[in-house]
């Protein structure tokens, strides 16, 4: 709740804001900022594309899926299913760690 000497000040402030000459000072820190990088992003990206091609190129991809499967069936199911239920909180911690660096709301 304002009290009356909450306006009062409100009201003083508001009169009496001084204006601050900028005298060319905006202009100048404008100036020594650094310029803006070029995105590269696009790089890693390629690299990465570049990478499974040639994985894809090497590797017997028949082969693995059956040694994924073959091992997959030889974890008893609760262990799996505990595993499926951690990804949720997983997913959420790296959010929160990813907001957290970057300072996003």
């Amino acid at each position: 709740m304002e009290t009356n000497d909450d306006k009062l000040l409100k009201s003083f402030f508001s009169q009496n804001k001084p204006e601050i000459a900028d005298n060319g000072f905006t202009q100048k820190v404008m100036l020594r900022l650094p310029e803006k990088e070029p995105k590269t992003g696009w790089i890693i990206l390629m690299f990465t594309a570049l990478g499974c091609l040639v994985t894809f190129a090497l590797v017997d991809v028949r082969e693995v899926i059956s040694e994924i499967f073959t091992f997959l069936l030889g974890i008893p199911i609760y262990y799996l299913l505990g595993g499926f239920m951690l990804i949720p909180i997983v997913t959420m911690l790296v959010m929160l760690a990813y907001k957290r660096e970057y300072n996003l709301a």
